[in-house]
């Protein structure tokens, strides 16, 4: 990359460094005032509902408590029992008894007027029928709401059911029934409070306020603020945002400006490592867990710098797939391991190597000629090589599915890779058609041990058998592990206990040892 090119980013990165912290910071701010807000909004609506249920419930109860009364229809006793039970519970103003839909007596003496309404507005709790705006006898300045319950109907101030203190000046409160009846309105409220509340009920937009929903039974609480503009939101928390940000951009500045030059050099140390074929294969023995015998390896590419270092497998395959690098480097994999292990496996059939696979050769399947090419140039068989992918590489199903149709078809074995770690479920497993299943090594690991994942790995063998897949157990590092996936009737396994990773070399050397000492242990 040019010197120029390189100005050129560092400047957009840096410009970016101190803008993004602000525009974060600010936003922040914002989400934070917002937060408290919507967190204040629903503390009154919460408020509001429990206050509203409790005097609901009490009514509901004075009217069981009436239909119970067992008095003579309006006679002293009886009218007498409604008004105790009205002076005794604040949220009944007057209780009264009805014949017909007309009124005999109340709380306050005789009576004989019919209902100012016989439509009900709404219903709760499946017997209690309710009207609102009911204007009551006697002089009362304010419209009640009327509850009733078998002969006897209840009027109650609806005031009290929104009755509840707001510090904020533009809070307003509102209860109202599950099929949209507003019953109480309260707070500090106005007519652009009640259009606000009307449209919260009916689910339309309002960019002017925002509101708190809280919900019971038949009732809901509604709490309705009006939304200050977000900018002055963000001035009021001035004091806070600006050293921060200005923290946060010299963090970001430097960050940006180590990891960017490391990133750059890293990849273009990759790509020169990849187009001068400095990167090695080394082959990690797969076991015969039944007979011991080594059947084969998978291919693990590594990276030794001059210098003596090495840079983690993880880490420059991310960049490989980041920098678009990906490609050459799986073909660079295929090429060294057939240069280096295609004549053992053309003397020895039963061997097989696994080749590890991107998902970006998963979903577009073009390594298949390429690897086609090289197998004949070696004279290997294509059921002596294994593809595997990992789970991570499966998304794009209908791709995957393709690709593996084809490579089975040619004969290829198809494996996935540390599986039980990504998107996986078992239609999807069923639907691609596999060969083989690898367990993670974090399975394993959990064998013999109190881990959450010790009842998962049984079940993912027996899964594994149930769909005829062949096992293959990564990480094997104790005889313990061992044990027990020769008695689960894993097929096959690699990890430290069996051999690290080693050079093509040591790997044809480690087989011939390996089935050397088989044979002389059969034979003793």
């Amino acid at each position: 990359m040019r010197r120029s090119k390189v100005l050129l980013l560092g400047s957009i990165l840096a410009f970016g460094a101190i803008v993004l912290p602000l525009a974060v910071t600010s936003y922040l701010a914002w989400r934070i005032a917002d937060r408290y807000e919507e967190a204040s909004l629903s503390g009154y609506a919460q408020l509001a509902l429990q206050r509203a249920t409790t005097s609901l419930a009490e009514i509901g109860k004075v009217l069981e408590q009436m239909n119970a009364l067992e008095f003579e229809t309006c006679s002293q006793q009886h009218i007498a029992a409604m008004r105790l039970a009205t002076i005794n519970n604040v949220a009944v103003d007057e209780i009264g008894y009805l014949n017909d839909q007309r009124f005999v007596c109340t709380s306050w003496g005789e009576a004989s007027h019919l209902m100012s309404t016989v439509e009900v507005d709404f219903v709760l709790n499946d017997d209690l029928q309710g009207n609102i705006d009911v204007r009551p006898l006697g002089g009362y300045r304010h419209n009640m709401i009327a509850l009733r319950n078998g002969r006897y109907n209840v009027l109650f101030d609806p005031r009290r059911l929104a009755d509840v203190t707001v510090a904020e000046g533009d809070v307003g409160v509102a209860i109202s029934h599950a099929n949209g009846t507003l019953l109480s309105i309260g707070g500090n409220h106005d007519d652009d409070m009640r259009e606000a509340v009307r449209r919260v009920l009916m689910q339309e937009s309002d960019s002017d306020h925002r509101g708190s929903v809280a919900a019971e039974g038949d009732i809901v609480a509604i709490a309705i603020a009006s939304k200050p503009p977000a900018f002055a939101t963000v001035l009021e928390q001035g004091w806070i945002i600006l050293p921060l940000s200005l923290a946060l951009s010299a963090l970001g500045i430097s960050a940006i400006t180590a990891m960017s030059r490391r990133q750059l050099s890293l990849a273009s140390e990759l790509a020169s490592a990849i187009r001068r074929k400095k990167l090695s294969v080394h082959y990690q023995p797969v076991i015969d867990l039944k007979t011991g015998d080594c059947v084969g390896a998978e291919a693990l590419v590594r990276w030794f710098k001059s210098n003596g270092t090495s840079v983690r497998p993880d880490i420059f395959v991310d960049v490989a797939e980041e920098t678009g690098q990906i490609r050459a480097l799986t073909d660079l994999v295929i090429e060294t391991t057939m240069r280096e292990l295609g004549p053992a496996m053309r003397r020895d059939r039963s061997l097989h190597v696994a080749i590890n696979l991107s998902a970006d050769d998963v979903s577009s399947g073009r390594f298949l000629p390429i690897l086609e090419r090289i197998l004949a140039r070696y004279d290997v068989l294509h059921e002596q090589i294994w593809l595997e992918a990992t789970e991570r590489g499966f998304p794009e199903m209908e791709a995957v599915r393709e690709t593996v149709a084809k490579a089975r078809a040619l004969g290829f074995k198809i494996a996935i890779d540390d599986f039980g770690t990504g998107y996986s479920s078992l239609s999807y497993i069923e639907s691609i058609r596999l060969d083989a299943l690898k367990i993670d090594k974090s399975f394993i690991d959990s064998i013999g041990q109190d881990l959450a994942t010790s009842s998962v790995t049984p079940h993912i063998i027996d899964m594994a058998k149930s769909l005829d897949l062949i096992t293959v157990a990564e990480g094997i590092e104790t005889r313990e592990q061992l044990n027990y996936l020769e008695q689960h009737g894993v097929a096959l396994g690699q990890g430290w206990l069996f051999a690290k990773a080693m050079p093509a070399r040591d790997f044809v050397a480690f087989v011939a040892a390996h089935r050397k000492k088989i044979s002389a242990s059969g034979t003793a």
